[in-house]
C-alpha cells in the first residue's frame, strides 16, 4: 500500500494534466499526417473491487472492452505499433492496452476476457515479483499466457519499482527519474551501472522464463530520464512506454516514449468514451511564479523549513501552475553570481537546497518546477574555482563593457564550465525544464577580448577593430551583431543539449529584453534576435517591465498597463499561432527604481490586457501574493 500511495502521489506531480483526453485524431487530422492513425494506449493495474484509485473491478472492465467492440476499435499489440513506425499499416480506430506490475487479476479476470473479446494486450511485469507474495502471479501462468499469442510480455524494471532518497534531506523520487541518495551522491557512471544491470537482468529473466526475446519496457511509475532509456536500448528493450496524456502519432521517435494514458476511478463506459472521443485538447495556458532561493536560504534547518513553507503558500495563493525557481546564489543583488543552491563538483555551493525545495512544492500540488539557471554571469568559470579560468567579456574601451561580469562564449572552456553545472543540475534534481538568465547577451561594444578577436579573425579572415564596426549602419557591424548573436544562441544550445541528455523531457525557456521584441533593431544593444529564439527554445521570456523600459511612467499604473497592451500588440506581429503559444508575457511586480511593490490591481489589469491582446503565458517577478487571473476569469481570447 505504501507504493501505490507513493505512486498516487508521483502521477500527481508528474502528469500535468491529470486524465485530460487521449485522444484519437479524427478523419481530417490523420489526412494531415499522412492518413496514419493516432494509437492511443491505456494504462491499467489490478482488477478487483479493493477500491484502490488505480484498480477497475471486473465489471467495469468487461464494460470497456464492451465499449471497445461497439465502437469500432481494433486493439492492437506492441509488434504492431512498431511495424506501423517502419511504414505498416494500422486499422482505421486502433488501440492498445497494457496492464502493469504482473497482478494475479490478469490471469483470474484480464485473461478469460481477451479470450471471449479476442483482443490482444500487453503486461508488464516486475521480474522479481512472479512467485512471490508480491502479486500472486507465477511464471507457469505467465508462461500460459503468452503462449497463447494474446498476451505479449513485457518488463516493468527488475528491482527499480520503487521511491529512494535522492538528497541529504531524505525527500524520495522514482529511482527510475533520479539517482539514489546513498550516504552521498553516487557518480553518474554508478547510476547508470544500477540502471543497466537492472533492466539487463530483466530481461535476461524474462526471456529465460518466455523462451523468445522481449523487446517492450514501461518505466515504473511512469518515471524515466536520458539515461534510463540508453540503458534500456543497450539492454535489448526497443518499445519504451511512459505515462503522458498525448496521442501517438506513430513514427520511430515514438518508440522511445510511447505515451499512455493511465486509468483511475473505476471510470464507467461513459467516462471513457470521454477520454477516447473527444479531441486533443489544447495545452492549458501557463501561469507562472519566478521565486528568488536567496531569501529562503538559512544554515538553520528549522528556519529554512519555514521559509519554504512561505514560499509554498504563496506559490498556492497566486494559482501558479509552473515555477521558475533560482537555481544561484545573488544575495548581493548585482546579477553576478558568485554560488549555486544545487549539488554540484563545478561550482561554489551556498547551500544544497534545490532539490529539497523542488521536491517540497511538488509534493505541494501538481507543479512544474524550472531551475533557474545563470550562464555568462557565474564568476566561478572566471575566477579560478577549481582551477577553471574562462576569459571575460570586453569592451573596445573601458567604458564599454556592460553592467554583468560576464565569461566571453568565444572561450572553449566557458561552455565547457558551464555544461558541468548543468549537467549536474539536471542529473540530480526532478526538474521539468530550464530557465536561461538574461545574462548571456553582449552589447554593441563587445566583445574585443582575445578570444573574442581570434575567434572574428578566424570565421572573417580579418582582424576585430573598433574601426571596423564604429558604423552601426555598416554590412560589416551587421555581419558582427548577427555572429555574436549566433554564438549566444549556440552556446545555449550546447547547454540545452547537456540537459537533454539527462532529461530528454525537459522544457527550455530563455529569456529575452522587450526591446529587442519589439525593435529589430535593438539586436545590435543585446545581441539577441527575437525570431532565433522562437526557432530554437521552447518558451520565449519576455520582460516585459513597463516601469524599466519608461522610467517617465513614474507610478502610473494606467500608463504602464497599456504599455503592456501594446507591447504584446507588437510582440505577436506576424507570429503563428503555435508561436504564440511560445511566448511567455513576464510582468515586473517590484519597481525598483522607485522601490515600490507594484499594486496588485495594477498587476491583475495587466494580465487582463495581456489575456485581450491573445496571450496565454502569463509570468510575474518577484514573487507576488494575489492570485493570478486565468484567461477565462479574465475574459480573454480562448
Amino acid at each position: 500500500m505504501i507504493i501505490i500511495n507513493k505512486f498516487y502521489r508521483w502521477i500527481q506531480q508528474r502528469v500535468y494534466t491529470f486524465l485530460l483526453a487521449l485522444a484519437l485524431f479524427l478523419t481530417g487530422s490523420a489526412a494531415a499526417i499522412g492518413a496514419v492513425p493516432a494509437v492511443p494506449v491505456l494504462c491499467y493495474h489490478s482488477v478487483d473491487a479493493s477500491g484502490d484509485i488505480y484498480n477497475v473491478t471486473p465489471e467495469r472492465l468487461r464494460d470497456h472492452f464492451q465499449y471497445f467492440k461497439d465502437q469500432g476499435y481494433t486493439l492492437i499489440s506492441p509488434a504492431q505499433f512498431k511495424a506501423a513506425a517502419s511504414g505498416a499499416s494500422l486499422p482505421k480506430k486502433p488501440l492498445l492496452i497494457s496492464f502493469d506490475d504482473g497482478y494475479a487479476s490478469f490471469y483470474t479476470t484480464v485473461y478469460p476476457l481477451l479470450k471471449e473479446y479476442h483482443y490482444p494486450a500487453t503486461m508488464f511485469i516486475i521480474s522479481s515479483w512472479p512467485g512471490t507474495d508480491a502479486t500472486g502471479l507465477t511464471w507457469k501462468q505467465i508462461q500460459e499466457m503468452d503462449a497463447s499469442g494474446l498476451v505479449t510480455i513485457g518488463s516493468h524494471s527488475h528491482e527499480l519499482h520503487h521511491f529512494a532518497a535522492i538528497d541529504s534531506y531524505g525527500d524520495q523520487a522514482p529511482v527510475t527519474d533520479t539517482p539514489p541518495y546513498k550516504q552521498g551522491y553516487i557518480s553518474p557512471d554508478e547510476y547508470a551501472s544500477l540502471l543497466r544491470q537492472d533492466l539487463a537482468e530483466s530481461r535476461r529473466v524474462l526471456e529465460r522464463q518466455l523462451g523468445h526475446p522481449v523487446q517492450s519496457l514501461a518505466w515504473p511509475y511512469g518515471a524515466y530520464n536520458g539515461m534510463g532509456q540508453r540503458a534500456a536500448v543497450q539492454a535489448g528493450f526497443n518499445e519504451l512506454f511512459v505515462l503522458d496524456d498525448t496521442p501517438n502519432v506513430v513514427s520511430h521517435n515514438d518508440l522511445q516514449a510511447i505515451r499512455r494514458l493511465i486509468i483511475t476511478d473505476n471510470p464507467d463506459h461513459v467516462e471513457l468514451a470521454r477520454l477516447l472521443q473527444r479531441i486533443e485538447q489544447p495545452q492549458s495556458p501557463h501561469r507562472i511564479v519566478q521565486m528568488d532561493l536567496d531569501a529562503v536560504y538559512d544554515p538553520d534547518q528549522q528556519q529554512l523549513e519555514r521559509n519554504i513553507d512561505r514560499l509554498i503558500s504563496r506559490v498556492q495563493t497566486s494559482g501558479a501552475d509552473t515555477i521558475y525557481l533560482q537555481a544561484f546564489n545573488d544575495a548581493q543583488g548585482n546579477g553576478n553570481t558568485e554560488s549555486v543552491y544545487f549539488h554540484t563538483t563545478s561550482a561554489p555551493v551556498k547551500g544544497d537546497i534545490f532539490s529539497h525545495v523542488v521536491s517540497r512544492i511538488k509534493n505541494a500540488g501538481r507543479y512544474r518546477v524550472y531551475a533557474w539557471m545563470p550562464t555568462l554571469s557565474a564568476q566561478w568559470i572566471s575566477n579560478g574555482y577549481e582551477g577553471q579560468q574562462a576569459a571575460l567579456v570586453q569592451g573596445y574601451k573601458a567604458d564599454s563593457t556592460g553592467w554583468y561580469r560576464r565569461a566571453t562564449p568565444f572561450d572553449p572552456n566557458t561552455a565547457s564550465f558551464l555544461k558541468k553545472s548543468f549537467a549536474d543540475m539536471a542529473l540530480y534534481s526532478p526538474i521539468d525544464g530550464i530557465l536561461i538568465q538574461d545574462d548571456m547577451y553582449m552589447n554593441d561594444f563587445e566583445d574585443f577580448s582575445e578570444a573574442g578577436k581570434t575567434a572574428y579573425e578566424k570565421r572573417f579572415g580579418r582582424k576585430l577593430t573598433p574601426a571596423l564596426i564604429k558604423d552601426p549602419a555598416s554590412p560589416a557591424f551587421n555581419e558582427w551583431t548577427d555572429w555574436k548573436t549566433t554564438a549566444l544562441t549556440d552556446l545555449s544550445k550546447q547547454l540545452a543539449g547537456t540537459v537533454h541528455h539527462y532529461r530528454p523531457q525537459a522544457k527550455i525557456a530563455r529569456n529575452i529584453y522587450a526591446r529587442v521584441v519589439i525593435d529589430k533593431g535593438a539586436q545590435d544593444w543585446f545581441d539577441e534576435n527575437y525570431r532565433q529564439y522562437l526557432d530554437t527554445y521552447d518558451y520565449v521570456v519576455a520582460m516585459a517591465y513597463p516601469y524599466m523600459e519608461n522610467e517617465d511612467f513614474g507610478k502610473d499604473d494606467s500608463k504602464a498597463a497599456q504599455w503592456v497592451g501594446e507591447f504584446a500588440q507588437k510582440a505577436f506581429t506576424d507570429l503563428k499561432p503555435a508561436e504564440k503559444k511560445q511566448l511567455v508575457f513576464k510582468l515586473q511586480a517590484y519597481d525598483w527604481a522607485h522601490q515600490r511593490k507594484i499594486p496588485a490591481a495594477a498587476l491583475q489589469e495587466q494580465t487582463r490586457v495581456l489575456y485581450q491582446k491573445g496571450a496565454e503565458n502569463v509570468a510575474f517577478y518577484p514573487e507576488i501574493d494575489f492570485e493570478i487571473p486565468s484567461v477565462q476569469q479574465a475574459g480573454g481570447k480562448k
